[in-house]
């Protein structure tokens, strides 16, 4: 059975070493309305320790609309175990990708390491 294909993957943005990525970026990889993924960080987030809310920093985005006005809006900088935590609450056939992927990833590092 082959896998559906991703879309490209998110931009990512090294922010104090660390590898970062929007949740504008992160909407358009798993084909989803960026207020929808707005809701389930912001319904993560509530259940999330101090230590783990770091994966998730509240930033504001400028997009441009028409006749180039710009407005801005809130979004979300998330890092690799942000995404990955998000991105493990998705359901559906690019999400589940994902998953496999990761387990895949996982599997092969594991067995490298014997």
């Amino acid at each position: 059975m082959s896998q559906p294909a991703l879309a490209s993957a998110p931009t990512l943005t090294v922010i104090d070493g660390k590898p970062t990525t929007l949740s504008t970026e992160l909407a358009h990889h798993f084909g989803k309305n960026h207020r929808d993924v707005l809701r389930a960080i912001e319904n993560l987030l509530p259940s999330l320790t101090p230590e783990h809310l770091r994966n998730f920093a509240q930033v504001s985005v400028e997009i441009e609309g028409g006749q180039g006005a710009k407005a801005a809006y809130p979004a979300y900088r998330l890092t690799r175990d942000g995404f990955t935590l998000l991105a493990m609450g998705f359901t559906g056939k690019k999400a589940l990708a994902f998953k496999l992927a990761y387990i895949d990833a996982f599997n092969r590092m594991e067995a490298a390491l014997h």
